[in-house]
């Protein structure tokens, strides 16, 4: 069923972001094959599913509004009303964070209207979201608790966690491609993809900029953008980085917003062939990374009993200060940029009964037994000797507490850590991107 409902949301998204482009465009266009480039995007790594089904509908929905609406030029009929209304239901329950840059949209195309119009009936799509709405408020109403939030220390680490949004490769710390050819990959498909909004772009009669853009979908993922800037928390009520998940609205509205000339069958292929591109170095990564996780899983499995107390440490720089994401509960996974060994033995933790997981706290799981004292902070950049003496001395002070501590990271550096915490701690079991350590008998 997991491999199903990826697959239902995959295309969902790409269905969603290809049918809003050809909508605006009103013909088809070489783009709309562009959201297969993120048919692994973000939030399918983090396994964010429900998101990306949301944000495959919201696309759909604004696609609809916009020939419902003839580009905000006339006020929908009472049916097209109904399957907006429909439309918008189905984006709320699927994730509230889809939900809103539809609601956004909505509104603009509505202003588009009212001014059209010069009539207040310009307004009438709003009411398609008063199902959605009253939805909303039932669900607030009811909660018993209150809302939790955590805003951004800082301008630079909400700059930093819009990054990965953008991101079409994804580091599989310490696994698959590392940050060089990451970086080449990933600002060479970004200037492939500029090159072909602005090289299809119909320039040829236009009298001014403004020609060349649809209004209500430019103004549409302009609000996006607004909103995203705008949003001061990195979590509130259990969502981490509420103002990332505006930003591919934006991106997908501002491409269908470019009037595009009639695709040519050279036009064609490059977007074909920047998909197979970009699919095919996924699908390569994944298929290089596959054993070395299975030989991870099979030997934790054997090395660690079900009743253990763990820390886990993963071995990479964290993207915000460690200790404002400092939470008491359970036993800690300290995290050290973004591996895909961060979580290895959550579920199995959690699976066993008798720990506490908090996933939403700067990408960091700490499922620790009220830690008597916090990680070092470590720079996000590689990790020097000193960064990994400083790792060895935070384990040190933490081993007393647990009877194995889990180590992953690039092989150097668990083998340098392995020194470091020598002779208290020894491997019992060892890989190339991971270590086991249990202490010598007597030595606490």
């Amino acid at each position: 069923m997991g491999k199903l409902f990826f697959v239902l949301t995959t295309l969902a998204f790409v269905g969603g972001g290809s049918y809003l482009i050809r909508a605006v465009q009103g013909r088809p266009t070489a783009l709309e094959l562009l959201p297969l480039v993120w048919a692994y995007d973000r939030f399918v790594y983090d396994g964010i599913l429900n998101y990306h089904l949301a944000l495959g509908l919201c696309l759909l929905t604004i696609g609809y509004l916009h020939r419902a609406t003839d580009n905000a030029r006339r006020v929908p009929s009472r049916f097209s009303m109904a399957v907006l209304a429909c439309l918008g239901v189905l984006t709320y329950f699927s994730h509230i964070l889809g939900w809103v840059p539809l609601c956004l949209a909505i509104a603009v195309y509505s202003a588009l209207l009212c001014l059209r119009e010069r009539s207040w009936r310009g307004m009438l799509p709003m009411l398609s979201l008063l199902p959605s709405t009253l939805l909303l408020v039932w669900y607030v109403a009811s909660r018993s608790g209150g809302i939790s939030w955590v805003l951004y220390p800082s301008l630079t680490a909400k700059l930093y966690a819009w990054a990965p949004a953008f991101l079409l490769f994804f580091r599989l710390d310490p696994l698959g491609l590392q940050p060089p050819m990451a970086l080449v990959l990933n600002v060479g498909v970004w200037a492939v993809m500029a090159g072909m909004v602005i090289g299809f772009a119909d320039r040829g009669q236009r009298a001014s900029p403004g020609d060349l853009f649809h209004a209500a979908p430019l103004l549409s993922a302009l609000s996006c953008l607004a909103c995203a800037a705008l949003i001061p928390f990195y979590l509130f009520a259990n969502m981490g980085r509420p103002d990332v998940r505006f930003l591919q609205p934006a991106m997908w509205l501002a491409i269908a917003s470019v009037r595009y000339r009639k695709p040519s069958g050279g036009q064609t292929a490059a977007p074909v062939l920047l998909v197979m591109l970009v699919l095919a170095v996924n699908l390569v990564q994944f298929a290089r990374a596959s054993p070395q996780l299975v030989e991870v899983f099979e030997a934790l499995h054997r090395a660690v009993p079900k009743d253990t107390r763990v820390y886990s440490v993963s071995l990479r720089s964290p993207p915000l200060s460690l200790s404002e994401a400092v939470e008491d509960s359970g036993l800690i996974n300290f995290t050290v940029g973004m591996p895909i060994l961060d979580y290895f033995d959550l579920y199995r933790f959690i699976a066993h009964g008798g720990y506490t997981a908090d996933l939403g706290m700067f990408g960091i799981a700490w499922l620790a037994n009220s830690p008597t004292a916090p990680p070092p902070q470590l720079r996000l950049a590689t990790l020097s000797n000193r960064d990994l003496r400083a790792t060895a001395a935070a384990i040190r002070t933490q081993a007393g507490q647990f009877d194995i501590v889990e180590l992953f990271g690039q092989s150097s550096d668990v083998r340098a850590v392995e020194a470091y915490v020598a002779p208290a701690l020894v491997p019992v079991a060892s890989g190339t991107h991971y270590s086991v350590l249990a202490p010598v008998a007597g030595s606490r």
